[in-house]
């Protein structure tokens, strides 16, 4: 494939003389835009004798040079879409933005600081939910390629090929349903500022040589592409594996490890400092507050203090979705312990199930077990409301509600 840019005078009649010269030496033109001054043409393969043609098309009256291109002005429309799409949808994270108080924390994010000065290829480590991806935009916003784009791709989540492809693009007709005149992948995106690699060590090994290459010569290819194209991009890693085990196993390449683990940054999980805990939960419920305005929202003491005890080894994404979901199932502004749903808490003798139906559905299943469960337990729907912190009305209603005072109103109220 090639592209040239033939400057003109002016267009009118030209662009049919140039279309002759190409078809006459059999080139295949993909591609053509025509401007004020200019005519832009994508050959599918450079012809056999380039100065006979150039020499020719330079013959053409009002043509007055002809120049190869990287890009069409389409594609470079293309690039730049996808490059101010990555930047618009870009969190502008700092490092200001990770709460934390503990010292541990505190002492990884003075690492990631510094680091974020260079120009060296970073690998994050921590466990799953530990916020990688947060120290990455944090690194990125942080360092002098800010102005530029921030890309992020899951290594795991794509089989080898779609893999390939997201990352270094694809020229028209590698694969089957590929666009007309190719796409440029991330790594193309990316030029100037930085990539973000999550989970790598899920990268099948084939493709692990190729990202090896771009590293170290800063070239890559497209996916059914000859020509190697420049990137200057800056890398930075996540794995939640033990790379260094999966290299003495063969599942990773021990010269990919040793790039990327150039400057390695550990980051702690949620259960080695506790004292980030409930400032983590307050931040995530004031969030909350703002989104549903419910301004009164509070955790309880006895839920502070079992969120205190507990390792959470989803970490703080699992601490996310436990506030969000305490948010969803109560009815006052008291958050106590049983709303946030602790794994190792049983509701019920396991009638309840996650992953199934609607959040509606999993909510009101989870409010009758709980109710039923509560009015085996005390008898009376005052108990039952003083102990679940909401209204006699409330839990009366919900009671109708889910047909579990049949016959017994009088008994139970």
């Amino acid at each position: 494939m090639i592209r040239w840019m033939v400057e003109t005078n002016d267009r009118i009649g030209m662009t049919l003389d140039v279309v002759r010269v190409l078809t006459a030496h059999g080139c295949n033109i993909e591609a053509m835009e025509v401007m004020r001054h200019y005519i832009y043409v994508r050959l599918e393969h450079p012809p056999g004798e380039v100065e006979l043609v150039y020499g020719e098309l330079l013959g053409i009256d009002g043509v007055r040079a002809v120049t190869q291109v990287q890009k069409l002005p389409a594609e470079e429309r293309e690039s730049q879409l996808l490059r101010e799409s990555f930047k618009s949808r870009r969190e502008d994270i700092t490092f200001d933005d990770i709460v934390h108080e503990s010292d541990l924390m505190r002492r990884c994010i003075q690492t990631a600081r510094m680091v974020a000065q260079t120009e060296s290829t970073v690998l994050l480590l921590g466990e799953s939910g530990t916020g990688k991806e947060l120290f990455a935009r944090a690194i990125h916003n942080a360092s002098q390629r800010k102005q530029y784009a921030f890309v992020a791709i899951n290594c795991a989540t794509l089989p080898e090929h779609l893999l390939e492809s997201e990352l270094f693009g694809y020229e028209e007709g590698a694969f089957t349903g590929t666009k007309r005149g190719g796409k440029p992948g991330l790594y193309e995106t990316a030029d100037k500022g930085t990539i973000f690699l999550d989970e790598v060590g899920e990268m099948p090994l084939p493709l692990q040589a190729k990202l090896l290459r771009t590293i170290q010569a800063g070239t890559f290819r497209r996916v059914g592409g000859t020509r190697e194209q420049h990137a200057n991009v800056r890398v930075i890693a996540a794995t939640n594996r033990d790379l260094l085990q999966m290299v003495r196993s063969g599942q990773f390449r021990e010269d990919l490890y040793y790039r990327l683990h150039v400057i390695p940054v550990q980051i702690p999980p949620l259960r080695s400092r506790r004292e980030d805990v409930v400032l983590l939960a307050e931040h995530f419920l004031q969030n909350w507050r703002q989104k549903t305005g419910k301004s009164g929202l509070e955790l309880s003491s006895a839920c502070q203090e079992r969120m205190m005890q507990y390792d959470f080894p989803g970490n703080v994404r699992e601490l996310e979705n436990m506030v969000e979901r305490s948010v969803h199932l109560v009815d006052g502004d008291l958050i106590e312990p049983y709303h946030m749903m602790f794994p190792d808490v049983r509701v019920s003798g396991g009638g309840w199930t996650a992953g199934h139906g609607s959040l509606r559905e999993l909510v009101e299943d989870f409010e009758r077990t709980l109710i039923a469960d509560a009015l085996e337990r005390y008898g009376s729907f005052r108990t039952v409301a003083k102990q679940l912190g909401t209204s006699h009305t409330t839990i009366l209603n919900k009671a109708h509600r889910y047909g579990l005072v049949r016959g017994r109103e009088g008994e139970r109220e």
